[in-house]
């Protein structure tokens, strides 16, 4: 070891540059790896990226079909309503003009006897008919 002090002393510059060589390329060497290391992380999330638009794509396009059909739906609904309106406006006017009329025969008289009665029925029969 007494042996070895004297070397030491003598090339110090030389072994404090060697182990600042090794520092530095031990330092390049971490930086090396974080660098890859983060090009894999940056990598991979490009693909998760790419994967989550591609799934976003998917479903505003699946959410496009659904509104369509809903707006669909509501148009049919929407003239099946006024397709309702119409008829149940056109039952009241039968409806009201069935009642008048069924008022109107019944306010009149029926003549007596089975000729008069027969005579009377013949001649509400066109009307009777269109109910």
């Amino acid at each position: 070891m007494a042996a070895l002090l004297p070397l030491l002393l003598e090339h110090w510059r030389g072994i404090a540059v060697g182990v600042l060589l090794l520092a530095a390329l031990t330092y390049r060497g971490l930086l090396v790896h974080q660098r890859n290391t983060a090009m894999r992380e940056t990598e991979h999330a490009r693909v998760q990226l790419a994967e989550v638009s591609a799934r976003e794509a998917l479903m505003q396009a699946t959410i496009e079909r659904q509104n369509q059909a809903v707006s669909q739906l509501k148009q049919r609904a929407e003239a099946e309503q006024e397709r309702a309106d119409e008829a149940a406006r056109k039952a009241a006017i039968v409806a009201d003009e069935s009642r008048a009329a069924a008022s109107a025969i019944s306010k009149q008289r029926v003549p007596g006897g089975c000729e008069g009665a027969f005579q009377w029925l013949a001649d509400q029969g066109a009307r009777l008919g269109t109910w």
